[in-house]
């Protein structure tokens, strides 16, 4: 991927550089023929063209940083005790932030902390509400140790790297797009089209190279955790993303909807859980396996990873207790999300009131 990624910038800094010589003997060739100037004047143009495309490319895009409760180890000792031990099977530096996301989240690298008002860099593993409410303590383990395995492999730093000229190109896309009327001109084909080739080209090998990440990092949570957790994790995982009427957004609008709304927003999705039929459950589960595979995803589908996972042999964990309980205060955490979905699902609610009554005025 490396190699990918510093492939393309050379060839047009080449390229440039080639235009560039080719008007310049042109134009020392001491032959007042306007058809060799204009040839020289097209080739420093086209150069120009292609280190301009260069130099948005490789302009560095800025994130917001994520937003979520954040836990420190001495409010979660168990939480973080637990991360410790397979980061220690790991050989890997634990990370010492935990951030939680209100829906369906595992993620783990370097971001900007928001925290107590000030925002500081942090190495931070994100996990999601839905998630833990979902695993029990071992299946939990094996979403921590999967993304662990990430940060083992320096999945989290070749990665960002590779996604940002991944979103690089996207954008430089989006800026030369022929097909607006503003930049329908030759300079914007011919910026457009070389670029648009190898963005291809890279998107394809970059999504086989996240999902073989993907399956090293199942193989390693499998290996530690259990090959029987590590599916019960994927297939619960996989099965609540194809229930809508679990998505956290959903749930965030039905609560905001009622007139009295309830104190936790997550005590309507354990009721909705409660409520769903076997039969429900079941056809989430199949609708999750028969997803098929394409070569334009960033993760391999279900049934691809159940396959590779059968290989693996080794000890489960011990533990099904909840995961929640892992956490100290765990309702606290409920109320303080469910407060800000609530508060974010009003205050959209408001604005839409809003633009409805400026539409009804016209």
């Amino acid at each position: 991927m490396a190699l990918l990624v510093v492939a393309y910038p050379p060839f047009i800094l080449t390229l440039a550089a080639g235009l560039l010589g080719l008007a310049w003997k042109l134009v020392t060739l001491r032959l007042a023929i306007l058809y060799l100037w204009g040839t020289a004047l097209f080739a420093v143009l086209l150069a120009l063209a292609l280190l301009c495309s260069l130099a948005l490319l490789l302009w560095r895009l800025r994130h917001e940083p994520p937003a979520g409760i954040v836990l420190r180890p001495q409010n979660n000792p168990a939480v973080f005790e637990l991360i410790r031990r397979i980061a220690r099977r790991l050989r890997v530096e634990p990370p010492g932030v935990v951030l939680i996301q209100p829906g369906q989240a595992a993620a783990i690298g370097c971001f900007d902390v928001s925290d107590a008002g000030q925002k500081t860099r942090e190495h931070v593993l994100m996990l999601g509400v839905l998630d833990i409410l979902n695993a029990s303590a071992a299946e939990l383990a094996a979403i921590i140790c999967h993304e662990l395995a990430h940060a083992a492999a320096w999945d989290t730093w070749v990665s960002r790297g590779v996604f940002r000229f991944y979103m690089a190109m996207g954008a430089a896309l989006c800026v030369h797009d022929p097909d607006d009327d503003k930049n329908g001109s030759l300079l914007a084909w011919t910026v457009h089209l070389p670029l648009l080739g190898y963005f291809y080209l890279f998107t394809l090998l970059y999504l086989n190279d996240c999902r073989e990440r993907e399956w090293r990092a199942d193989r390693v949570a499998a290996q530690i955790c259990g090959p029987q957790h590590t599916r019960d994790m994927l297939r619960k995982t996989h099965r609540l993303a194809k229930l809508p009427e679990l998505a956290i957004e959903r749930l965030a609008a039905d609560a905001a909807a009622r007139d009295n709304p309830p104190e936790s927003v997550y005590d309507l999705f354990r009721e909705r859980c409660a409520s769903l039929s076997p039969k429900r459950w079941d056809a989430a589960e199949n609708e999750a396996f028969m997803e098929p595979r394409t070569i334009w995803s960033t993760h391999p589908n279900l049934a691809d990873r159940f396959q590779r996972l059968a290989t693996v042999s080794a000890s489960e964990l011990p533990s099904q207790r909840p995961a929640c309980e892992l956490f100290l205060d765990w309702k606290r955490i409920e109320r303080e999300m469910s407060a800000r979905l609530l508060a974010a699902e009003q205050a959209r609610q408001r604005q839409f009131d809003r633009e409805l009554d400026r539409i009804l005025r016209r």
